[in-house]
């Protein structure tokens, strides 16, 4: 209840759409007062953050709830989501750009609330944030590459495969900065481990789409 609270502070959300989100595969007798009895558990878990109960940290207007956003609040996913919007904007410059990716890909730390992954409404912010957490890595990447910063590109790729293995692009990336650093063998490690892990799990060939990358390898490789 409290994550969906915050992770949603401004929309106010119906009874009903709570009472669905949060007894979606069970049953419930009188689910209006299990919601309110929840929301009272709540609020009183919340209460010791607000010893002299000044504070209505849930709001409750019109049959609907609402975090209180008139408290001051930082959210890590807020942060990452307004960094990915200012960085595409058009009129921002490259040096703000880069600094926004950057930004945006520091703050992303893995799964979006791993132990609620079950949540459907769970499910699809985690896909939404991934696959802007892959877009950043890949955007920045051609600045940096430009740049000669390839000590960043590997750090961040390096980040990434470890979070989401079957990224075949930031494996492309993470190859090419190997190379670009002279580390010839370190880059044949990885390709071999890569063939193996897409080959082993999803039964994919990736020997013709890495074969240029992999002529480039073995070149350097005695």
């Amino acid at each position: 209840l409290l994550e969906y609270l915050v992770a949603n502070r401004h929309t106010e959300i119906s009874q009903e759409k709570l009472i669905e989100l949060l007894w979606d595969d069970e049953d419930c007798d009188a689910p209006l007062n299990a919601l309110k009895n929840l929301i009272y558990r709540c609020r009183k878990t919340l209460s010791v953050l607000d010893p002299e109960g000044k504070v209505d940290f849930i709001k409750f207007e019109r049959n609907t709830y609402a975090w209180n956003n008139q408290l001051p609040l930082e959210i890590d996913i807020e942060e990452f989501d307004d960094c990915y919007k200012t960085a595409m904007r058009s009129n921002c410059s490259v040096e703000k750009r880069v600094d926004c990716f950057l930004r945006a890909i520091s703050l992303y730390q893995g799964e979006f609330l791993p132990k609620s992954s079950y949540s459907s409404w769970v499910v699809s912010k985690n896909a939404y944030y991934a696959s802007l957490y892959n877009e950043c890595i890949l955007r920045v990447a051609p600045y940096l590459s430009k740049d000669g910063d390839y000590d960043q590109i590997i750090r961040i790729c390096e980040q990434a495969v470890s979070l989401y293995p079957f990224e075949e692009q930031v494996h492309k990336l993470l190859l090419t900065a190997y190379l670009k650093q002279k580390q010839p063998g370190k880059a044949l490690r990885h390709y071999q481990h890569i063939v193996d892990l897409f080959y082993r799990e999803l039964n994919v060939d990736l020997t013709e789409s890495f074969q240029d990358l992999y002529t480039e390898i073995s070149s350097g490789v005695n």
